[in-house]
């Protein structure tokens, strides 16, 4: 019997531990650690080009992490209609549906290959793939401080 109440009392206190070091972990370390698969930046990515897209005439978006499309149709507020109609659509033989524009977003893999045509146009790719001579005009980062989406021109 008394063993009994010293593995319940044992069990009791690890459980105790156990809950507390997953919600430290969950509250403190998670969203700063792992902001970077919730794709963290692209609601204030999307708000700054909203605000500045009228000054170009075209805004080139990597596709690198992920699919941009769906935070510019719930951040930018674009109604279903709106998307139909300003949209470039290709499907796959399985039926995988690509959006490679969504009126001035062109949403790409290799955002430097836009570049021998850049006139007016605005560039939003990994700190990585950002070419040298580009006019950095804004570097989006994650909770833990590393740059995630750059936004540049040649202007």
């Amino acid at each position: 019997k008394r063993y009994k109440k010293l593995i319940y009392t044992f069990l009791a206190v690890f459980l105790f531990l156990n809950v507390f070091y997953f919600l430290h972990g969950l509250f403190v370390h998670y969203a700063r650690e792992y902001s970077s698969e919730w794709q963290y930046t692209y609601k204030e990515v999307v708000l700054y080009l909203e605000k500045e897209k009228a000054n170009y005439d075209h805004v080139y978006f990597t596709d690198k992490l992920g699919r941009p499309y769906v935070f510019f149709l719930t951040y930018g507020k674009i109604f279903p209609k709106e998307f139909r109609n300003s949209s470039n659509i290709s499907r796959e033989a399985l039926g995988f549906v690509h959006v490679n524009a969504l009126g001035k977003y062109e949403f790409l893999s290799d955002v430097s290959g836009s570049i021998k045509n850049s006139g007016n146009n605005l560039f939003v790719d990994i700190p990585q793939n950002v070419p040298d001579g580009a006019n950095i005009i804004k570097t989006f980062y994650l909770l833990d401080t590393t740059p995630s989406l750059v936004v540049y021109s040649f202007e």
